[in-house]
């Protein structure tokens, strides 16, 4: 028994010493002779995986399971692959505008290319939830967001083929259910309009009756809320700038710096100096949407990598730089303008924040901003 006793005890140490090496993000690294491989350094600049990954592949950090793309002589492999090191799920990658996935919250969606159907690996590399769905929302807050039995439409008017280079496609129809990470149903018809904040979940007896709340009735008969982010700008910005709108309160509403166009590029200065150059015509913009006929939309969407990429703004983006929308998404205010039978438009966009909602960039017709 004792020497049982000492097998264990070793077998333990070893692995909470790999387990240790292989806690903690990983990092890319170039290959010097060859930029477009990529390999992967701990936080202390130690080699993890060497060079192999050509640039396709967009993760730049790695936590827990990452898609792999590798060229090899017999030509491209693509798989996922765990921080331990295990293979799983090749010729499976599950791209998502001609980018493979990225994880969230330990979790990664793969293809089965046969029945065209969209599954979820965890952290693991185990099959939490079986391709058997058309489509799966990355997973927030431990939830996934799922369609059934759909039918595939192109947007070129004939059948979809990856082949013929043609990946531009909708859904109609089927059924949108509410998941978990064990791929247990939660919600049965999980449809609404705009975007919702999974994070916000509130779970009660009875429907939450809040104007920015949307409400669904689970299985078990209890209440699953959400925030609805569109739902939620538009009370912020009555409330927060609107209401008795001056400048002291725009500033407080504005991130601390504001991009605009002031050539042909994206340029950003202190929101202190531009407020104070253009707070008029903002003030008149804004205060447009409160006139009953005005023509303005919103829509929701993510941070532009290629215009806020300085380190301040790293904390809105995922492992692969993709923005994270699902949390800090940027709405757009959209102003019309008709003006001869001529269409222009103001365009306002907000950051939301753990501070709440900010005013981040700003174009408006021509020759108005100073």
């Amino acid at each position: 028994m004792k020497y049982i006793n000492c097998i264990i005890v070793f077998f333990f140490a070893i692995h909470t010493n790999l387990s240790a090496q292989q806690a903690g993000t990983w990092y890319a690294f170039g290959n010097p002779e060859d930029e477009e491989l990529i390999g992967f350094k701990d936080k202390d600049g130690e080699i993890r995986i060497l060079p192999k990954f050509i640039g396709l592949m967009e993760g730049r950090k790695f936590d827990d399971i990452l898609a792999a793309i590798e060229m090899t002589d017999s030509g491209l492999l693509t798989y996922y692959l765990t921080k331990p090191g295990r293979v799983i799920g090749r010729d499976s990658l599950f791209f998502f505008d001609n980018m493979p996935d990225c994880e969230n919250e330990g979790f990664i969606r793969f293809h089965d290319k046969q029945t065209d159907q969209i599954g979820m690996f965890n952290r693991n590399g185990d099959i939490v939830i079986p391709a058997s769905y058309n489509a799966l929302a990355r997973v927030m807050n431990g939830l996934v967001a799922g369609l059934k039995n759909a039918e595939k439409q192109s947007w070129h008017g004939h059948d979809h083929d990856e082949h013929a280079g043609c990946n531009h496609y909708s859904w109609a129809g089927g059924q949108s259910v509410l998941l978990d990470t064990a791929n247990r149903v939660l919600i049965e018809e999980f449809n609404y309009e705009g975007t919702i904040d999974y994070y916000s979940l509130r779970i009660t007896d009875a429907p939450i009756e809040d104007s920015r709340r949307l409400n669904f009735k689970s299985v078990d008969d209890t209440y699953y809320s959400f925030v609805h982010f569109e739902k939620e700008f538009l009370i912020w910005l009555n409330e927060m700038v609107l209401t008795d709108i001056s400048e002291e309160k725009l500033l407080a509403a504005s991130y601390d710096s504001i991009t605009w166009t002031p050539s042909s590029s994206w340029e950003a200065e202190s929101k202190y100096d531009f407020i104070k150059r253009n707070f008029n015509i903002l003030r008149d913009r804004l205060l447009l949407m409160k006139q009953p006929e005005f023509d303005y939309y919103i829509i929701s969407g993510g941070l532009n990598q290629f215009i806020f990429e300085s380190d301040e703004f790293k904390r809105y983006y995922n492992n692969c730089g993709d923005p994270k929308d699902w949390q800090y998404p940027v709405i757009s205010l959209i102003l019309n303008h008709r003006d001869d039978n001529r269409l222009t438009q103001d365009h306002l966009d907000f950051l939301r924040t753990n501070k709440g909602y900010r005013l981040l960039s700003v174009s408006l017709r021509s020759g108005y901003l100073q």
